[in-house]
């Protein structure tokens, strides 16, 4: 019997390697605006933030008004790149296969860009239907809040006594421990 009654996987990061390439996209981005940083301090400050967000904390750090264009430049510049160079991370499609309970992906990536990634990588087929986009739950619902967590478990189906995160990043503001955030 599983010690587990559902495992949530994130995507980006966990199952595909889209993180390093939207940190460069996103250091590049920020550079050429006028806030010189690198992909790897990206990654270091703005793990697990939506790029919206990043450019919110940017502004007020750094008290430099950025374009609202940057985000149609970003969405533009990853799809293309994501589309040409992502790839699985080593391993995985052999690690969840060998996993027995219940499994969906919980992410701040919308549906359409998971499914896409998924399908580049040849992942989809594990996971289809069971994709929730924090996205989609409206604005402000993205992680590191619980919401997209709760979304998943509760579609998984109710009553979940255990579960598993494949991930929680250590961020600025991490995703609350169990008791906050009910799971």
């Amino acid at each position: 019997m599983s010690r587990f009654d559902l495992i949530i996987f994130d995507c980006d990061g966990v199952l595909v390697d889209s993180e390093i390439l939207a940190a460069q996209v996103e250091s590049k981005l920020l550079t050429e605006a006028g806030y010189p940083i690198t992909a790897g301090e990206i990654g270091e400050r703005f793990s697990g933030m939506t790029w919206r967000d990043i450019l919110l904390a940017v502004e007020n750090e750094a008290e430099i008004p950025l374009q609202s264009t940057l985000i149609e430049q970003h969405h533009t510049i990853l799809e293309s790149r994501l589309k040409r160079e992502l790839q699985p991370i080593a391993g995985v499609r052999e690690a969840v296969a060998q996993l027995s309970e219940p499994r969906c992906i919980c992410s701040n990536s919308t549906e359409e860009r998971i499914k896409m990634m998924l399908t580049k990588v040849g992942l989809i087929d594990v996971f289809e239907p069971k994709i929730f986009s924090a996205e989609s739950l409206g604005p402000d619902r993205a992680k590191p809040k619980p919401d997209v967590f709760l979304h998943g478990a509760e579609k998984m189906g109710p009553g979940r006594k255990t579960l598993w995160l494949s991930r929680i990043r250590s961020t600025a503001s991490p995703v609350p421990r169990r008791p906050a955030c009910g799971l």
